[in-house]
């Protein structure tokens, strides 16, 4: 998943134009209601007072994006439980989390055409939506690692964007409530797939042109992944 944000909250364009700039879709000219009226969310730790009011102007935009599955959903659910309006697919108070700032807007023609094998395709898709949201990220975080005990990421993207109370707010208590498997399960068709398949995957796509592009896919992933910081790439 990744985080990204640009200039004062005025009006949302602004933060369409700076993903326009690099090369991210936009959703539209509407506008942002980021920090409108003033006021922070959060949920008081203990007995402590809520979150302090903040002028909009002090606050960035904030957008948590990246591929699909990746735990939009669940920070949604999460900031929603602190009580901060982080809208998903749609701009909130606070913020928005939203898969389609990253959305694929050309995958690899020749996998499609030729109908390559489908986890394929998947990290080709995978692969691209990364690369967009890389393009325009702030602050770049693992989805798993916010489960951790002294995880503070949730906090971190708070004060990089200027939104007010994330300190008094019992994370780890709001974690609770939410199960890890709940990250980025959506109710449909899922499966758990390893480099092994993946290797396998590239052997169905025979020879030639089609074996050359499937292997460039898989050897970006392993990239990738090295760059979140796996070790079992």
């Amino acid at each position: 998943a990744r985080a990204a944000w640009a200039g004062e909250c005025v009006l949302h364009r602004r933060l369409v134009q700076r993903l326009h700039a690099t090369g991210f879709l936009s959703v539209g000219g509407r506008q942002c209601n980021i920090g409108e009226g003033g006021e922070g969310g959060g949920v008081p730790k203990d007995n402590s007072p809520q979150a302090p009011k903040v002028n909009s102007a002090q606050m960035l935009p904030m957008l948590i994006t990246g591929a699909g599955f990746s735990g939009t959903g669940y920070m949604n659910a999460l900031f929603a439980e602190a009580h901060y309006e982080v809208g998903h697919e749609s701009p909130g108070r606070h913020g928005m989390v939203s898969h389609f700032f990253a959305k694929v807007a050309q995958l690899n023609e020749l996998l499609q055409r030729e109908k390559a094998p489908k986890v394929v395709r998947a990290l080709d898709w995978w692969n691209v939506q990364n690369a967009r949201a890389g393009a325009a990220a702030s602050y770049r975080f693992r989805i798993e690692d916010i489960n951790l005990p002294n995880s503070t990421i949730e906090v971190e993207l708070c004060a990089r964007a200027k939104i007010p109370g994330c300190e008094q707010v019992d994370w780890k208590l709001l974690k609770s409530r939410l199960p890890p498997g709940s990250r980025n399960k959506h109710g449909g068709e899922t499966q758990n797939t390893s480099w092994r398949d993946i290797a396998a995957a590239v052997e169905d796509c025979g020879g030639g042109v089609l074996r050359a592009a499937c292997a460039d896919v898989v050897r970006e992933a392993r990239r990738e992944c090295h760059r979140f910081g796996y070790l079992d790439c």
